[in-house]
């Protein structure tokens, strides 16, 4: 009885490996297709690069979302291609690839464009600074990165709200404490006579 069904279980056995073969196919195609792609990003960055050196106070959306998203390849090729001088360029809303990198608490990427020369005052269109957008999100690696940097945590946007205050109404508890610990800190350099003034605030355009 065996005997009469071992054709019919070759036959599902060729059925099943014609099916492996089939889905490991697909799978190598769809492997060589985003290798492929992979490799043309790098010529569309460059690409981009071009328009940066064009227009260096525009920060072009591709770089934005790299910053956004932690992609440190294709910010350093920018930063290598596009020159420290555009660091500070910005988007239509005002935002810098510091900004962008901020939204989404991407501390590499802020360091490597601290380290470019970003500028930790520049604002947006809402007249934000990266540390308002990191205090909101309560992201308080960020934070104390941009205040070692001299960013204000004072400074008020368009809504007169400063990052302070913003983490404060937000509950990020450890980014307050962060923030006063470091306002009095500030306070008791300046000592009873007051100090220097505060940096200025600058909004490029």
């Amino acid at each position: 009885m065996l005997a009469l069904h071992r054709p019919l279980h070759y036959a599902h056995a060729l059925v099943t490996v014609a099916a492996v073969a089939i889905l490991l196919a697909a799978c190598v195609a769809q492997y060589c297709l985003s290798s492929r792609r992979r490799r043309r990003r790098i010529p569309f960055i460059f690409q981009d690069h071009e328009e940066v050196r064009k227009n260096p106070s525009r920060l072009s959306s591709a770089v934005g979302r790299a910053a956004a998203a932690g992609d440190m390849r294709v910010v350093t090729q920018w930063l290598d291609a596009a020159g420290k001088g555009a660091v500070n360029a910005q988007t239509s809303q005002g935002r810098t690839a510091l900004h962008c990198a901020a939204s989404e608490g991407q501390g590499a990427i802020m360091r490597a464009l601290l380290d470019a020369g970003a500028d930790v005052h520049t604002l947006d269109n809402a007249l934000q600074t990266a540390l308002h957008i990191v205090a909101a999100h309560g992201h308080g690696t960020c934070v104390k990165m941009l205040l070692d940097a001299g960013a204000d945590p004072t400074v008020t946007d368009s809504r007169g709200d400063s990052p302070l205050a913003l983490a404060e109404r937000g509950g990020r508890v450890g980014t307050v404490r962060l923030m006063r610990l470091h306002l009095q800190h500030a306070r008791s350099l300046c000592g009873p006579t007051g100090g220097p003034s505060s940096p200025a605030i600058v909004r490029h355009r």
